[in-house]
């Protein structure tokens, strides 16, 4: 990643480490875990990626997302999107499957969240579906004032040199989240050669 940044990314790129970064249990997928004291018990599925990229606040194209955030009292260090789970060769494809779908799942419900808070509904211009359905209320249209099923994540898996690529989208609004992949046009994606 390093030597791509280097030969292709023209300074545009930073690496940093985000390791120690911790996803907030709000926004991660819960499974059933029931106890005798509390039936309706459900835990955290917590995983962490490997790799991402971010937005900068140095570009010019977000520097003013970040600025609408900070102004909405909800100041964000960095943006993350495009997850990649590493494993090494004959590494486990479903257990890499299962950490970068947390965290795709993860990333789409902040971003949801974020774009809720830094653009209020009259901010946002209407799409050609908007002006089509104008039966729907004004108040059906608060919940979805992003459009959260436009948003889309993609995400990879590299198993030694065999890259998979997947995609999350909100599937409701209620933060449902649908994970597809691997996409089959990548199917031959590897690191076997130059």
């Amino acid at each position: 990643m390093e030597l791509a940044m280097k030969l292709y990314g023209n300074a545009k790129f930073k690496l940093e480490s985000v390791q120690s970064q911790n996803i907030q249990s709000r926004y991660l997928s819960t499974i059933p875990e029931p106890t005798s004291a509390s039936p309706n018990r459900r835990v955290a599925l917590t995983r962490k990626t490997d790799f991402c990229f971010s937005y900068s606040y140095f570009d010019p194209h977000f520097a003013e997302l970040y600025t609408q955030l900070a102004a909405a009292n909800t100041p964000v260090r960095l943006g993350l999107f495009l997850g990649i789970e590493v494993k090494l060769e004959n590494g486990d494809l479903k257990e890499a499957e299962l950490q970068i779908t947390i965290w795709m799942a993860a990333n789409l419900r902040k971003k949801i969240e974020l774009g809720h808070l830094a653009f209020p509904v009259s901010d946002v211009p209407p799409t050609p579906d908007d002006v089509a359905d104008n039966a729907t209320s004004s108040a059906d249209k608060v919940g979805a004032n992003v459009r959260p099923l436009h948003l889309i994540e993609p995400a990879l898996t590299i198993i030694g040199n065999e890259h998979k690529v997947y995609y999350a989208y909100p599937s409701s609004a209620e933060g449902d989240i649908r994970v597809l992949g691997p996409d089959e046009k990548f199917a031959p994606l590897t690191t076997r050669s130059v």
